[in-house]
């Protein structure tokens, strides 16, 4: 998922593999660790869920308009990049803040970690 929405944000040229593994030329790495325990009640079917959606509201508003300001520079972007061959730096550097965050607050949801992702983009 973050190799598609990357190379379809322009972030990097090169074409995303099919492959689950990591690839180490690869422009993007994802990586995740496995919690040594992981918290009962966040984990209990739907409650847990519940619980977890109930907590990222705040990230889910965020969000939401963060990703219009991206998608709004990445159309932007594709006009620059048209013309002087790169992304700028600044906008660059904020599509790939929130595409972060946004992956955070993923991996929270789908409980492959238990730890609160933060308000930030780095």
């Amino acid at each position: 998922n973050a190799n598609v929405y990357g190379y379809l944000g322009h972030l990097y040229d090169t074409y995303p593999p099919f492959s689950l593994e990591q690839q180490a030329a690869f422009p993007l790495q994802f990586r995740v660790e496995a919690p040594e325990s992981s918290s009962r009640l966040l984990n209990f079917p739907f409650v847990g869920l519940l619980i977890k959606v109930i907590l990222l509201i705040p990230h889910l508003v965020v969000l939401y308009f963060l990703y219009l300001v991206a998608i709004i520079l990445i159309f932007i972007a594709q006009f620059a990049i048209l013309f002087t061959g790169s992304f700028p730096e600044g906008m660059h550097r904020f599509v790939v803040g929130v595409s972060r965050w946004y992956n955070r607050v993923q991996v929270y949801l789908l409980a492959l970690s238990d730890k609160y992702p933060p308000f930030s983009m780095s």
